[in-house]
C-alpha cells in the first residue's frame, strides 16, 4: 500500500538569521545575505563575500565545537516544534540528513590545531538523533551539493512505503576552508554576487545553511488534526554519467530527473505551475539547466514561471536541495513565489519562459517543481503540491 506524504513542519538557519519566518520575509523582500564575510576573509581568500549565517563565529560554536551541528539543532528544533511531534512520535521517527562536506570545518581545525573535537560524515546525524533523542532509521545522503534532495527522495520512500509514519529530512553545509578552496580552485566564484540565469552572471557565491522538514504519512496527520504545508507528490533521481564537475553539455541527468519525477508523481507537464531552478549562477550551469527545462516543458503552451534563489542565500552546497523545496512550499502557501536576486537580463535559453526578477503572486499555482544537480552528475527534481 501506498501512503500520502504530507510536509508538517520547516525549520531553516541561512544567511538571512535564525528560523523560517526571517528566511521566507527577505526573500520576499527580494534581498540577499550574500556580502562581505568576516569568516571568508579570515581564511585568507580574496573574494570574501558569502552567505554567512549572522551571529556564528568560531568563538561561538558550540555542540563539541562543529558548526555543521551548530547550524542543524536550530533548525531540526524549529521543524520539530513546527510539526508537534512529541518525544514519543521522535521515538520512531526516521532522520536522513544530506551534507556534501558535513563536518569538515572541525576537521580542518583538528588538523591544525589537534583539537580534540571531531565530527565527521558519518557521526552528523547521530550526534543529531542523540540530542533529539530520534530512534528510527536513519542515514547521510552524501551526493554532493543534490544531497539533500537525495535525502528528501528517501525520506519519501520510508514514508511512503508504510516503513515509518514520519520521517525528518533536510541537510547542512557550513562555510570552511576546504569548501572554499575547492571552489575557488575551479574558478566559478563571482567576484562581486551571483547573478543567476543573467547574460552577465560570473559565478556563484557560496552560502552556509541547515534546513530540515518533516515528511508525515496523512492518516498520521489527520489523526493529529493538524494542517499540512503541502504533499509531496513524487521525485526523480538520475546521473549524467559524463564528467566528475561538469554538467553533461545536454543537460541528460537534468532533463530525466525532471521527466522521472513527473511519471512518479502521475503529473502531466502544463500542470506545473513554478520551477525552482537548480541556478547557480555560473556559465556553464545555468544554460545547460535551461536547455533541458526547455525540452521538458518547451513544447507546452502553458509554461511554468522559473526562478532561482542563490542570489539571495547563496549555493548552500549540500542544503540547497532542501532550503529551495521549503522556499517551494512557502510560495505555494502564499501564492508568492520568489524572485531571483541580481537578475537584470535573462538568458536566451530562457526565451518563451517567464523569468521572476522578485517575488511575484501565482495565484494559480498549485503545483511546482524544484531541481538539484551536483558534482558527479547527480540530478534530483521532488514535485510537491498545495495542500488542500
Amino acid at each position: 500500500m501506498k501512503h500520502r506524504v504530507m510536509v508538517t513542519g520547516i525549520g531553516i538557519v541561512s544567511g538571512f538569521g535564525f528560523g523560517t519566518r526571517v528566511f521566507w520575509d527577505q526573500l520576499r523582500k527580494n534581498k540577499t545575505a550574500i556580502r562581505t564575510s568576516g569568516r571568508i576573509r579570515s581564511l585568507g581568500f580574496v573574494t570574501g563575500k558569502a552567505a554567512q549565517v549572522p551571529g556564528i563565529e568560531p568563538s561561538r560554536i558550540s555542540h563539541g565545537g562543529d558548526l555543521a551541528i551548530s547550524l542543524s539543532i536550530p533548525a531540526m528544533a524549529e521543524a520539530i516544534a513546527h510539526a508537534a511531534l512529541t518525544t514519543p512520535m521522535l521515538q520512531s521517527t526516521g532522520l536522513i540528513v544530506g551534507t556534501s562536506l558535513g563536518g569538515n570545518d572541525s576537521l580542518a581545525r583538528h588538523l591544525h590545531d589537534k583539537t580534540n573535537s571531531l565530527y565527521l560524515v558519518a557521526t552528523l546525524y547521530e550526534h543529531l538523533a542523540r540530542f533529539f533523542r530520534i530512534s528510527g532509521p536513519m542515514s547521510i545522503a552524501s551526493a554532493a551539493c543534490a544531497a539533500s534532495a537525495h535525502a528528501i527522495c528517501l525520506g519519501y520512500d520510508l514514508v511512503q512505503s508504510g516503513a515509518v509514519r514520519t520521517c525528518i529530512v533536510g541537510g547542512v553545509d557550513p562555510l570552511a576552508a576546504l569548501t572554499m578552496a575547492g571552489f575557488s580552485g575551479l574558478k566559478v566564484v563571482s567576484k562581486g554576487g551571483a547573478r543567476p540565469l543573467d547574460i552577465t552572471r560570473d559565478g556563484l557565491s557560496l552560502g552556509e545553511a541547515a534546513c530540515y522538514l518533516v515528511f508525515e504519512e496523512s492518516t498520521s496527520v489527520a489523526s493529529r488534526s493538524i494542517k499540512p504545508l503541502a504533499e509531496i507528490l513524487g521525485y526523480g533521481a538520475a546521473n549524467d554519467a559524463f564528467h566528475p564537475t561538469s554538467p553533461h553539455p545536454e543537460g541528460v541527468g537534468a532533463q530525466l530527473a525532471m521527466e522521472r519525477a513527473l511519471q512518479m508523481a502521475t503529473i502531466p507537464v502544463e500542470k506545473i505551475g513554478y520551477i525552482n531552478l537548480h541556478g547557480t549562477g555560473t556559465v556553464i550551469n545555468d544554460a545547460i539547466e535551461l536547455k533541458a527545462v526547455s525540452r521538458v516543458f518547451g513544447r507546452t503552451t502553458t509554461r511554468p514561471a522559473l526562478s532561482s534563489i542563490k542570489g539571495a542565500i547563496g549555493h548552500t552546497l549540500g542544503t540547497a536541495g532542501a532550503i529551495e523545496l521549503a522556499a517551494t512550499i512557502l510560495g505555494l502557501q502564499s501564492r508568492i513565489f520568489p524572485g531571483t536576486f541580481g537578475l537584470s537580463k535573462p538568458l536566451k535559453e530562457s526565451e518563451g519562459f517567464v523569468v521572476l526578477r522578485q517575488a511575484t503572486p501565482l495565484s494559480e499555482v498549485n503545483l511546482a517543481l524544484s531541481n538539484s544537480f551536483a558534482f558527479g552528475g547527480h540530478s534530483a527534481s521532488i514535485v510537491v503540491g498545495r495542500a488542500v
